[in-house]
């Protein structure tokens, strides 16, 4: 399972890909952590399909974009079937990095008396980690999964307004933005 990514070296993560490609013959299954950035979040259309992939260039406008665009695309492209990619969405729970997640970041801002925040009211899948770790360990169990991509997720997208209203009602504050 490979779930490493660098925010901030792109080749160090197509190097990783293909490391893992050179390894693939030796391996039962490989499962590599996707990302909905995959999509490209200019082209981002709710609910899409795991077979829905720009077909004209793209220009993501990060490395992790860029990196986990690249990896989907050259690993639809391998001789190594057996290399399986889980986007996820977005994954919420215990030990999460406080300082990048909206959620956990929240909820230290309001420990330490800062107002509740977020960039962009967008909408993110959220699944919670366990619920990931089962989804994973079913995917472990299958013999011969039908397809090389699949979208882990709960089907549903909730707005970052929305769960800073959720926050804010749980923890007692007042938000309004």
């Amino acid at each position: 399972i490979h779930s490493a990514v660098s925010l901030d070296n792109f080749e160090n993560n197509i190097r990783m890909f293909y490391a893992l490609e050179n390894l693939a013959s030796y391996a039962n299954k490989i499962i590599i952590i996707g990302s909905g950035a995959e999509y490209i979040s200019s082209r981002y259309k709710p609910l899409m399909k795991e077979s829905y992939f720009p077909i004209e260039p793209v220009f993501p406008k990060d490395i992790y974009s860029l990196s986990k665009y690249t990896i989907s695309k050259l690993n639809t492209l391998s001789k190594a079937k057996n290399i399986y990619n889980l986007r996820v969405f977005g994954i919420y729970g215990p030990y999460e990095d406080f300082k990048r997640r909206l959620i956990s970041n929240n909820i230290v801002r309001h420990i330490n008396n800062l107002p509740l925040t977020y960039n962009r009211n967008v909408a993110f899948d959220y699944l919670y980690i366990n619920d990931f770790l089962s989804s994973i360990e079913s995917f472990l169990e299958l013999d011969k999964p039908l397809f090389n991509t699949y979208n882990l997720c709960i089907g549903k997208g909730y707005k970052f307004q929305e769960i800073m209203n959720t926050l804010a009602d749980v923890v007692g504050v007042d938000h309004s933005k």
